[in-house]
């Protein structure tokens, strides 16, 4: 009888399968081909010292933590790590950025994926 964790990483896996694009993770130097992750966003509210709240949307960038290897080791996301991929001929870059209260990335409870918090950073025609 399948478990709630299989259930959830069958239901990923058919959604990479549907709603995957390829990526590539930049730390540094480093790039990381990830073949299939999936597009999103979150939205949240902050309160501000002004008595005004603020809102915040992220693009969040999903993707297998096996996916994520650097020198033979599987690594974390942090902060100012980027991601880019490539959709209607634009290059376009984004910056894993937390917010208060909110990591730049995060694992479900069952290690199935990451889920990226980023911003746009760069946007460039794609070269011929």
């Amino acid at each position: 009888m399948p478990t709630a964790a299989a259930a959830i990483a069958a239901g990923f896996a058919a959604a990479l399968r549907v709603r995957g694009v390829p990526v590539t993770f930049v730390r540094g130097e480093d790039e990381i081909s990830i073949p299939l992750a999936i597009l999103g966003r979150t939205e949240w509210e902050a309160p501000q010292r002004d008595g005004y709240v603020a809102k915040f949307v992220s693009v969040d960038v999903l993707f297998p933590p096996t996916d994520l290897v650097l020198d033979d080791a599987l690594i974390e996301p942090e902060q100012g790590d980027r991601i880019r991929w490539t959709l209607a001929g634009v290059v376009r870059t984004y910056e894993l950025l937390g917010q208060p209260g909110i990591p730049p990335a995060r694992i479900d409870n069952d290690r199935t994926f990451w889920r990226c918090h980023t911003k746009l950073v760069t946007e460039e025609e794609e070269p011929a």
